[in-house]
């Protein structure tokens, strides 16, 4: 929080503060509706590598049948690489994190006069608190995306991985 030598340097325009806090409480629910919906692709993802895996882990079933063959290696990688990666994603994707609030808890922002600082120095205070809760967001969201698209990228991988374990089944002479 700033000094009240600090605060009183400054000099807002009537109006200025609230438009301000305004804006970045706006910045900060725009923050936290893009962890939801990175959230919720983060589960429509898990849906397909977990079809994906069970589709692949029946395929690979139904050909042992048969016995081993380089459509069974191709089905069994598939199904273990789809597994690993929507346990990956879970683990750096899905996983509870906490996410900033909007609004301070009220006990805070009553402890102004307990500091003995004006209604405007608090609220500068308060808004570099809404900064540093934006931030928080902002570094939450592109690690959370990162991994995301990380887990896609690798998922888009499983065909030639299966092709690759297929040809590797071939070379070994079965």
């Amino acid at each position: 929080m700033p000094s009240n030598d600090e605060a009183a340097t400054r000099v807002f325009e009537p109006g200025e503060l609230d438009w301000i806090e305004k804006h970045g409480i706006e910045n900060l629910k725009g923050r936290i509706g893009t962890a939801d919906i990175l959230a919720k692709e983060a589960a429509t993802t898990l849906t397909v590598l977990l079809a994906g895996a069970g589709g692949a882990l029946a395929y690979a079933a139904k050909l042992l049948d048969e016995g081993a063959s380089r459509g069974t290696v191709a089905a069994s990688t598939a199904a273990v690489w789809l597994t690993f990666l929507a346990m990956l994603l879970v683990f750096r994707c899905l996983k509870i994190d906490a996410i900033p609030t909007v609004y301070n808890q009220p006990g805070q922002l009553m402890g102004r006069h307990t500091a003995g600082r004006s209604l405007e120095t608090w609220r500068e205070a308060e808004l570099k608190n809404i900064e540093a809760r934006i931030e928080d967001a902002r570094i939450r969201n592109d690690k959370m995306a990162s991994r995301l698209n990380i887990v896609r990228m690798l998922a888009a991988l499983t065909p030639v991985l299966s092709g690759v374990a297929a040809g590797l089944y071939i070379v070994s002479g079965h």
